[in-house]
C-alpha cells in the first residue's frame, strides 16, 4: 500500500495518506486549510534472488558461477 507524507507550507504539519493509482492526492491541509507539498522519504527495499541472498556467501570461496542449478541445490541444502 502507498503510503506518501505530505507537509503544510502553512502550518507546517505533516501527514501521512494512503494514495492508490486511481486517486488524486490532497492538496489541502485538513488541520489549517494550507497548501500540503509532498516529501521524499524513505521506501523499504529488498532484493531477492541469487547473488542478493545471505546466504549466497556460505558457498565456498569462489564466486558463485552461472550454474544456478547447482547454486539452486547447494541452497537447499544449506535451508534443510
Amino acid at each position: 500500500m502507498p503510503v506518501f507524507e505530505f507537509r503544510c507550507q502553512a502550518c507546517e504539519a505533516t501527514h501521512e495518506v494512503i494514495v492508490l493509482p486511481s486517486e488524486e492526492r490532497p492538496d489541502v491541509c485538513p488541520d489549517c486549510g494550507g497548501e500540503l507539498k509532498r516529501l521524499w522519504s524513505r521506501v523499504g527495499v529488498q532484493l531477492v534472488g541469487w547473488g542478493f541472498s545471505r546466504t549466497d556467501g556460505y558457498l565456498g570461496g569462489r564466486k558463485p558461477s552461472a550454474n544456478f542449478k547447482a547454486l539452486r541445490d547447494k541452497a537447499s541444502e544449506l535451508f534443510d
